[in-house]
């Protein structure tokens, strides 16, 4: 038989259409009417796949919520950066797959360090700032289920309830970022 792109025994492709659907890149990205925010403290809620009601999988326009967007064209790069809050989320298929939170930016980084309250499976909340330390996350969270090392970080990772949550901390236990995602 003919590959697929050719239609008959002369070997030249099939030519498709330019349809309006094609033109993607010419649409307005919805983001743009959305209201600037005062930074918000945020409240991840990792088993549940919650930041402040916004959920993994969820439609991209409850992120309205967080205010406008920092970056430009999230829409279209599926990423969204909220410095002012610390938070950036991305988007797969159309739908919210991943939350990172910056607790303490790198050098040079225009992202600002989040306020967060990270709430735990038993229900215990534990503020996360920049001088938070790993220790009462793992008391209450246990052993990870992979924890990798090296010189600059140690990542934590616990898989549960259809989501991952990963810790990443300094040599000396401080939490420098945390990030989840659906397992999904």
């Amino acid at each position: 038989m003919f590959p697929p792109d050719v239609k008959d025994r002369t070997g030249i492709p099939e030519v498709k259409p330019f349809l309006p659907e094609d033109m993607f890149f010419l649409t307005s990205d919805p983001s743009r009417n959305w209201k600037p925010q005062e930074p918000t403290p945020l409240r991840l809620t990792p088993d549940k796949g919650s930041l402040n009601g916004v959920k993994l999988g969820g439609d991209p326009d409850s992120l309205q919520s967080f205010g406008k967007p920092s970056n430009r064209n999230p829409f279209t790069s599926e990423s969204f950066s909220f410095n002012q809050m610390g938070l950036i989320v991305e988007l797969e298929h159309a739908r919210i797959c991943y939350f990172g939170l910056v607790i303490c930016p790198e050098d040079g980084e225009t992202i600002r360090s989040c306020e967060l309250t990270l709430t735990l499976p038993d229900g215990h909340d534990v503020p996360v700032s920049k001088g938070t330390t790993i220790e009462p996350i793992l008391s209450a969270l246990g052993q990870p289920s992979r924890l990798d090392r090296d010189e600059t970080e140690h990542i934590y990772t616990y898989s549960r309830s259809g989501y991952t949550l990963e810790l990443e901390c300094t040599p000396l236990g401080k939490i420098s970022r945390i990030n989840t995602w659906g397992d999904f």
